[in-house]
């Protein structure tokens, strides 16, 4: 009301005590405005007709006044949920547009839609949970020589790349380039431990992430469902049935479903070996450094000598149809009971010594596949593992 009271004052002198009506018999003195004002009295004499002209008009004034700053007032833009944080001086954080904001573009949600579910970890997931994540993730401008995260960092978010490029390295080495469409940034938040690689922006982009919390709260409505299917397929695999129910359970536990679409890349050779793959259904292809193939079906375990012996896989695997897998992270196997990693191990050893390839030239100790089952197991537990020193001699 403050500048409605104004103007009516600039325009004929007086204040709103010459336009409303009177609160009490004070009022009736004769106002102290210069010009001739209006005359206000105690008795009910009849006001004259300029006085009441006068009145009117100031009252137009008024309303014309607060219609002009209602107008104003519904222009002005409306608040939004977040606009995520500042600085020190107030500006926005350049790297988030909108933290929390959940109006996404159809465009948008039909991109997230489609990477979402044939991600590993999501893609059983139904449409109104998938609805629900998404409206959870944020939109991130990444620009040329951003760090993402560091390696040993906590792990707080995952992202989706729907623009740019972003390179991994560990221990300043680089290892890949990510691109549009895919992940990183899942392991830290599916075993609760540091990262594991360093994420740099290489060329400009967008990211959408999604918080801890609500990852959290995705993996909870896949664990009832996987599990069943895993405890069921781990009774009937060869490699885990002479297990005991609480070992088999544990993997389970330990262990999250991952499907792989045909021709999708399941262990690249030479990359860092943090996972290890389980084939729950479907055929996958392998091939060794020297270009010799050879097939893999349901009970395989890919991916072991990369955990289990060396640091690195020595194999690639492809999918060669829609597969299923049962994906074990580095971290994870770590909490299993002794039982269940020896038998890890051995699985293994077993692939270093039969490799199984086809075209092979080498030998490769093909003794070994030729032997019955209960043979090969005494072959692997006569073998000992022994590590020597670089330039140190094997035999002499």
């Amino acid at each position: 009301m403050g500048c409605g009271a104004s103007a009516v004052k600039g325009r004929h002198g007086e204040g709103l005590s010459s336009v409303l009506p009177e609160p009490s018999q004070d009022m009736g003195k004769t106002s102290s405005s210069s010009g001739g004002g209006i005359r206000q009295k105690k008795s009910s004499k009849t006001v004259p007709i300029s006085d009441e002209d006068a009145r009117e008009r100031s009252s137009k004034s008024l309303r014309s006044q607060m219609s002009r700053s209602e107008k104003h007032h519904k222009r002005l833009p409306q608040p939004r949920r977040s606009m995520g944080p500042t600085t020190s001086q107030g500006s926005r954080d350049p790297g988030r547009e909108r933290e929390g904001d959940s109006r996404i573009s159809e465009e948008e949600r039909r991109f997230l839609h489609k990477v979402l579910s044939k991600h590993f970890l999501f893609c059983s997931l139904e449409s109104s949970e998938m609805q629900v994540l998404m409206e959870h993730m944020e939109r991130q401008i990444a620009t040329c020589g951003q760090v993402i995260f560091q390696q040993g960092d906590k792990g707080d978010k995952c992202f989706l790349i729907m623009a740019g490029q972003f390179q991994v390295s560990i221990d300043d080495r680089v290892l890949k380039q990510l691109k549009q469409k895919q992940t990183f940034g899942e392991l830290a938040l599916l075993y609760n431990v540091n990262r594991t690689a360093t994420i740099t922006c290489t060329q400009n982009g967008v990211l959408w992430a999604l918080g801890e919390h609500q990852f959290r709260e995705a993996m909870k409505s896949l664990n009832n469902q996987q599990k069943t299917r895993v405890k069921t397929f781990l009774q009937g695999a060869p490699r885990f049935s002479t297990l005991s129910v609480q070992d088999r359970d544990e993997i389970a536990d330990c262990g999250t479903v991952q499907v792989f679409q045909k021709g999708d890349i399941i262990i690249r050779e030479g990359e860092v070996g943090d996972w290890m793959f389980v084939i729950m259904e479907g055929t996958v292809q392998l091939c060794d450094p020297q270009g010799r193939l050879a097939l893999r079906q349901s009970g395989t375990i890919l991916g072991a000598v990369g955990i289990m012996c060396t640091k690195q896989h020595l194999v690639g695997a492809k999918a060669s149809e829609q597969v299923t897998c049962l994906a074990l992270g580095r971290n994870s196997l770590a909490e299993l009971k002794p039982e269940v990693q020896n038998m890890l191990r051995r699985c293994a050893i077993r692939s270093l010594v039969g490799g199984g390839f086809s075209s092979s030239t080498d030998g490769d100790l093909e003794f070994f596949g030729e032997l019955f089952d209960n043979q090969q197991e005494l072959v692997l537990d006569k073998l000992e593992e022994v590590i020597f020193d670089e330039g140190e001699e094997l035999l002499s």
